[in-house]
């Protein structure tokens, strides 16, 4: 098998603007590009798309590990008609037994903590890993996803001033995130 080619992108935004370019770059018709990601990444990546202009087409199906405890992989469509987001995971029923459901799309991006058995359920021309550093602290910070939970560890030879701007920064961050998923839960419970 050969490995996947990893794409380094500095955080989803930079992520966005790579996913509509190869929208925009398809010869194909009725174009879909896809994302592969737990809740974290995935979450940031729609905020972004969202702050790009890009509608809801057929709804949000996310939800953090405490109101759903769905804790494996979702996959985020881009189309010419807006964004979907929905589980890559099914449990056993009668129909068939638990895995991953199929996926076909022109472009996939698969973020690297997915499961490589992701990789069997998507049917892609062009499958690309990606790396994200996620947020943008500088050299004194380091990001890690860890349980669908974003941690940020700050070095202990910061001075203490340095270190609550940077908590100031990303709790002003959160609160932003958190606006917009607000937005977003109204205008799902619309449809």
């Amino acid at each position: 098998m050969e490995r996947l080619k990893l794409v380094k992108c500095k955080d989803t935004n930079k992520l966005a603007d790579k996913m509509l370019c190869c929208l925009s770059m398809s010869e194909n018709e009725f174009p879909q590009i896809c994302a592969f990601g737990k809740y974290a990444v995935i979450k940031e990546l729609l905020a972004d798309l969202i702050r790009n202009g890009i509608n809801i087409s057929h709804g949000i199906d996310l939800e953090d590990y405490e109101a759903q405890h769905y804790d494996k992989e979702y996959v985020l469509y881009l189309d010419h008609f807006g964004v979907t987001v929905e589980k890559m995971w099914h449990e056993d029923n009668e129909w068939h037994k638990a895995g991953y459901y199929d996926t076909d799309c022109d472009v996939a991006f698969v973020h690297e903590n997915c499961n490589s058995k992701i990789l069997n359920s998507i049917e892609s021309n062009k499958i690309l890993g990606f790396d994200l550093s996620e947020l943008d602290l500088g050299d004194n910070c380091t990001t890690a996803e860890e349980s669908n939970c974003l941690t940020v560890t700050i070095k202990y030879d910061l001075y203490a001033e340095e270190a609550i701007n940077i908590i100031n920064k990303m709790e002003k961050r959160i609160c932003y995130i958190e606006e917009i998923f607000d937005d977003i839960n109204k205008l799902s419970a619309l449809f």
